[in-house]
């Protein structure tokens, strides 16, 4: 009788292991390193660093690409640090989001933000004759951006 109780207080602690363990794993985000709808992916892009950003291609055409799993949700913050700008003057331009939502564009920022399981894309074309600008990807509602990059064009 022992044995039995013994063996079905296993079983339960395993399953809510397994459980706990598969519910982490649903919320991953990650992100294709190569160029898909719109081109090369800017989350796949090297990071830069403010003194030394990533250089871009003014009027190409970029990719914001994350795969979801469910339960997971990402935000990507694009801050124009071009200097001299007007608060109101934007460097980029934005189309076919594809489980994207793009907030206004207000004090330099513009937020986009997605919870949708799966593909999420969107095209982007950073203009200008020359540009800067700094990114921070947040996910799974983190306070911290887990991903920082610097760009110029």
């Amino acid at each position: 009788m022992r044995t039995i109780v013994s063996f079905k207080s296993l079983l339960i602690v395993s399953s809510l292991i397994i459980a706990f363990t598969s519910c982490e794993k649903s919320q991953q985000v990650t992100f294709p390193a190569t160029a898909n709808n719109y081109g090369e992916n800017i989350f796949a892009l090297p990071s830069g660093s403010e003194f030394n950003p990533t250089e871009l291609i003014k009027g190409e055409s970029y990719s914001l690409e994350a795969n979801l799993t469910k339960k997971a949700s990402l935000r990507a913050v694009f801050t124009n640090t071009t200097p001299d700008d007007d608060a109101t003057y934007y460097r980029w331009l934005f189309t076919y989001a594809e489980g994207w939502y793009a907030d206004n564009y207000v004090d330099k920022k513009q937020e986009f933000t997605t919870s949708t399981a799966g593909n999420n894309d969107l095209k982007i074309v950073f203009q200008g004759d020359s540009g800067q600008c700094r990114l921070d990807v947040y996910d799974n509602g983190g306070a911290e951006p887990a991903i920082v990059k610097f760009f110029s064009w």
